[in-house]
């Protein structure tokens, strides 16, 4: 006798594998890792702005400002998520 979870429609999309089925994934890697041929900048701009820039530079990814070191971390944090791409700060010991 099988114990099905109660809260579970018929028709729910869960999937069952055998002992030796494994479940698709797009990832081909084993163990991803961080890209190191490139990499972001966060720096200072002009007027208390942030500058994200991608070094060595790309032509899809320009130098971004941004008003806020919140927002410049995201879109780093973003490239880092995407392409793989180490991140790092050159504030000059100042945050915010």
């Amino acid at each position: 006798m099988t114990i099905k979870n109660p809260h579970q429609r018929e028709l729910a999309g869960a999937v069952s594998f055998g002992r030796d089925a494994k479940p698709f994934t797009t990832e081909t890697r084993a163990n991803p890792t961080i890209i190191v041929d490139r990499h972001v900048v966060i720096g200072r701009g002009d007027g208390g702005q942030f500058l994200v820039t991608v070094f060595p530079p790309t032509a899809t990814h320009g130098p971004k400002l941004f008003d806020n070191l919140k927002s410049a971390r995201g879109y780093a944090g973003g490239l880092r998520m995407v392409h793989r791409w180490a991140v790092h700060e050159d504030l000059g010991g100042r945050n915010g």
